[in-house]
């Protein structure tokens, strides 16, 4: 009987798994305001779990499924710092990132169906330096990547502790060519106070051998409980980097509770439309500077 159903049925009823919100498969479209403020589908759950069993069923569910199932890479966003679910108490982010980029580098095919990317300080956070090493190492193999290159940006940061666990996430981008949506989002460690970021350098995007990001929408945000309390002005390089190497495609900027310097941001972003950013503790007029085309620009009080 599902022989019988048209693909394009079928492909609409997996993707309404994974996302409830979506209109279609190929829709990237990004909210027009900032998200995890007013978005319901910013924070849903994809029902992964669901779609993985339904693709061991059958080769011609298997090929649908995995086309949905890899559109947007997205571990339970927005869900593990609530309090009000028991089941994220034993959610575990071990080995999830490891295991992503172990299947991008085995399967470009997968690599270039994923659109969006979710990443969270913990899910980063959760990697270990030493499978951070061997998985870069396999990496740099694969690719024919020059690995010192590529970590030499990261050991000279005085941002990263841990420069090996921190390439992962560079690495997985290197290997998404055609990413529309980067969503990152950060954390106060334990105690409140430090916080759990990315480094994401250009140097080591183009030792990786991208020049360019094609990113319609980037999304930052840093999660806090208190925003007034755990207030930190750690200033972070890789917003810059990621604006200008996303320069000729970029169409929305949202961040929420970051600060950062853009006072590095030199390329012109003439495609840029929608900017949606709070607090106010950044100066924005490098950014707001680059726009040629600039539609929307909405200032979150705190």
């Amino acid at each position: 009987m599902l022989t019988q159903i048209p693909t394009e049925v079928l492909t609409n009823i997996l993707d309404h798994l994974v996302r409830p919100y979506s209109e279609a498969v190929d829709d990237v479209t990004p909210p027009t305001h900032i998200p995890g403020v007013d978005d319901e589908s910013w924070w849903y759950v994809p029902d992964y779990r669901s779609l993985s069993s339904v693709c061991l069923t059958s080769r011609k569910l298997r090929d649908i499924g995995q086309r949905v199932l890899y559109h947007s890479f997205k571990l339970d966003h927005g869900r593990v710092w609530s309090d009000y679910w028991e089941e994220d108490r034993e959610y575990t982010w071990k080995g999830r990132l490891i295991m992503f980029l172990r299947t991008l580098l085995l399967r470009p095919d997968l690599a270039a169906l994923v659109r969006t990317c979710f990443i969270t300080a913990h899910l980063v956070a959760a990697v270990g330096e030493k499978e951070a090493k061997q998985a870069l190492r396999n990496a740099a193999r694969i690719r024919g990547v020059d690995l010192s290159k590529f970590l030499q940006p990261f050991r000279a940061s005085a941002w990263c502790e841990r420069p090996m666990r921190d390439g992962v996430l560079v690495m997985i981008l290197a290997c998404l060519p055609n990413l529309s949506g980067l969503y990152l989002s950060g954390a106060l460690d334990e105690e409140g106070e430090n916080t759990m970021f990315f480094n994401i350098f250009r140097p080591s995007l183009k030792a990786a051998g991208v020049t360019s990001l094609g990113l319609q929408t980037l999304g930052l945000e840093l999660v806090r409980d208190d925003y007034e309390r755990h207030r930190t002005r750690t200033r972070r390089p890789c917003v810059a980097d990621l604006l200008e190497m996303a320069s000729s495609t970029l169409q929305n900027f949202y961040a929420l509770n970051c600060e950062f310097d853009l006072d590095s941001l030199a390329q012109p972003l003439p495609k840029l439309r929608n900017v949606s950013v709070a607090p106010d503790d950044v100066d924005y007029t490098p950014l707001l500077s680059s726009c040629e085309g600039l539609e929307r620009f909405a200032l979150h009080g705190k």
